[in-house]
């Protein structure tokens, strides 16, 4: 299996705060995974996976970077139905 994913990405703003949930993809599914046991073959948690949260810096910037991308997009076609 191609490793292709980063962390999938939960966000909120509520009451004006703003709250953010990485969620760990499974080390055999991601591409930051870093497992003892190299590459990952499913059955052991990644390092970066703190219960099923991820912490892996990398990661979380390419999902954000992701997240910009789609945000960027669906902002350009909601101009173009207005226009």
């Amino acid at each position: 299996m191609k490793a292709t994913k980063s962390a999938n990405i939960h966000m909120t703003v509520y009451e004006g705060k703003f709250e953010q949930y990485y969620e760990c993809v499974g080390a055999d599914k991601c591409k930051f995974s870093l497992c003892h046991t190299m590459p990952p073959d499913g059955t052991e948690l990644c390092t970066f996976n703190d219960h099923n949260t991820c912490v892996c810096s990398g990661a979380k910037e390419a999902t954000l970077r992701t997240l910009l991308r789609l945000i960027t997009r669906e902002l350009k076609q909601m101009e173009l139905e207005v226009e």
